[in-house]
């Protein structure tokens, strides 16, 4: 239990067991650093509020992107449907 660090080149974890969080630190060029605190300025929130919200929009558009990946090689030509055969079944607006 207690705070362990991992770093692993240019990304370090800060792991506190005790309250169940994670803290990552990343390095940024100094231009990117300036401009995402303009923009969490901007938005009126803090720039760890902006990094998680960022983070975590990253991480459910990635497992989106696997989830159509994964879909797409699971397809197969035989089970398409052309879209005059969805017009017809479900009617036209």
């Amino acid at each position: 239990m207690g705070i362990e660090k991992i770093d692993r080149g240019k990304l370090s974890r800060v792991i506190n067991n005790n309250i169940g969080s994670v803290m990552i630190t990343i390095e940024l060029p100094e231009q990117i650093e300036k401009e995402f605190l303009v923009i969490a300025q901007r938005a009126g929130k803090s720039p760890e509020e902006c990094a998680r919200e960022a983070l975590l929009r990253f991480y459910e558009d990635l497992e989106d992107l696997m989830d159509a990946e994964e879909a797409m090689r699971n397809h197969k030509p035989e089970d398409a449907i052309s879209l005059d055969d969805v017009i017809k079944k479900c009617g036209s607006s």
